[in-house]
């Protein structure tokens, strides 16, 4: 009996501290995957297998007390062949529980990496505090049930504007170029000022169990834009690439290697990007912003972007969910 304790309290100790060796340990994901709903909540997403209907993943929404929302990957109660619907969805975890009815989640499908349809849930949530879960359930009114392990938080913001309400304010312009999980990126943000002095604070992008806190990153002349895209994308028909080996000083998308601006990885709760006059910063979440996961798992994120202009911080969002997977660890030894 000691030893089969041991056992099973080295197996968890492993799957906490190590999940790239369970990977490559024979039939240990199957182990893992079996006991899910009883791990510690840090690592049951990354083991857990969930269904067609809920999802094990990385969600991360929010709410300023009176409107908000939170994404998850699956089909809900709505699987081809059935004529169904939501009576309940209940989420839970260290900050308790919240049940959702059927008014309150919607069932949708969407090209959400812009090549085939994904199935997902949009879910209403108003709070007036930021609230962590790790799990999820569900019941179909035909009694059809389904239940997921996940890595899921709704940040309380007291305001919080799209990127195009920003647009319109004249604070900052944040588009983006969402749900590119074929070359890695999650999602692409770029900002620029008004003119005015502004700084790209910080970004909250994920719960602390799903993310590594860094981030790709970059600030300089818009003409840099181009620059940064041609290091992280492969190329691709019609879309403008700079070659970085045949760029001089003389090319107005030239960035020494000593430049502060250059695009790398960066703390996301310390970014301190200015954003003064023409600057332009650029910042990607990619899969080396999630931890990653013997096997993929989504991502459906709405990431907070917190701005310091005058004194004052505001919190810009993007207008879509941003979309991807957590990168897989390589098979063998």
């Amino acid at each position: 009996m000691a030893l089969l304790l041991a056992g099973i309290a080295g197996a968890l100790s492993l799957a906490y501290l190590s999940p790239a060796t369970v990977a490559r340990v024979p039939g240990a994901l199957d182990a893992l995957a079996s006991v899910a709903a009883r791990l510690p909540a840090r690592v049951a997403w990354v083991y857990d297998r969930g269904s067609p209907r809920l999802r094990p993943g990385v969600y991360l929404g929010w709410s300023d007390g009176t409107a908000g929302e939170l994404h998850l990957y699956g089909r809900g109660c709505s699987l081809a062949g059935e004529d169904d619907g939501l009576a309940v969805l209940r989420l839970s975890g260290p900050s308790g529980t919240l049940e959702l009815d059927g008014a309150a989640v919607e069932h949708l499908r969407s090209p959400l990496d812009h090549t085939q349809l994904h199935p997902y849930l949009r879910l209403k949530v108003a709070t007036e505090r930021s609230l962590d879960f790790d799990r999820v359930d569900l019941r179909c009114r035909s009694g059809a049930e389904a239940s997921a392990r996940v890595a899921a938080r709704v940040v309380h913001v007291p305001a919080v504007s799209t990127g195009s309400e920003l647009y319109e304010a004249r604070l900052a312009v944040l588009s983006e170029r969402v749900s590119l999980p074929s070359v890695g990126v999650v999602a692409e943000l770029l900002t620029a000022g008004d003119g005015g002095a502004l700084t790209l604070a910080s970004v909250e992008y994920a719960p602390g169990a799903a993310a590594t806190g860094e981030v790709l990153a970059a600030y300089g002349r818009h003409a840099q834009v181009s620059l940064w895209r041609s290091l992280v994308y492969p190329p691709t028909p019609g879309v403008q690439r700079v070659d970085p080996a045949a760029l001089t000083p003389w090319d107005s998308a030239f960035q020494p290697a000593s430049d502060p601006g250059v695009l790398r990885r960066r703390p996301a709760t310390a970014l301190d990007l200015p954003l003064d006059g023409p600057t332009f910063a650029l910042l990607l979440l990619d899969t080396g912003s999630f931890v990653a996961t013997p096997q993929p798992r989504p991502v459906l994120v709405r990431p907070l972007v917190t701005f310091l202009a005058g004194g004052e911080a505001f919190v810009g969002t993007t207008d879509a969910v941003a979309f991807g997977w957590t990168t897989r660890y390589a098979a063998g030894w």
